[in-house]
């Protein structure tokens, strides 16, 4: 369900931080389907581009480790789409 979420949460964001823990598999997943689902959230969402290029070139390694390369792709258009925003 589309923005049924609060990314403040703090008990989501412990949730999440399990998740990355105990299951990086699960998480990059999770966090990959919520971008493909919703890109334009991803680069409008008012965090620091920055951290979006890191938290996105962290994903893209995870992807780029068990050859999955559409996924990368993917990722890599939105940095650039995130980069040319900050402009």
């Amino acid at each position: 369900m589309k923005g049924s979420f609060n990314i403040n949460d703090g008990e989501l964001l412990k949730k999440m931080i399990a998740l990355q823990n105990q299951e990086p598999d699960a998480f990059y997943d999770l966090i990959y389907e919520a971008i493909a689902e919703d890109p334009s959230r991803a680069i409008d969402e008012g965090s620091i581009a920055e951290k979006k290029t890191k938290a996105l070139d962290k994903m893209i390694d995870h992807y780029l480790e068990r050859e999955e390369y559409e996924r990368c792709a993917l990722l890599h258009d939105l940095k650039k789409k995130i980069q040319d925003a900050e402009g």
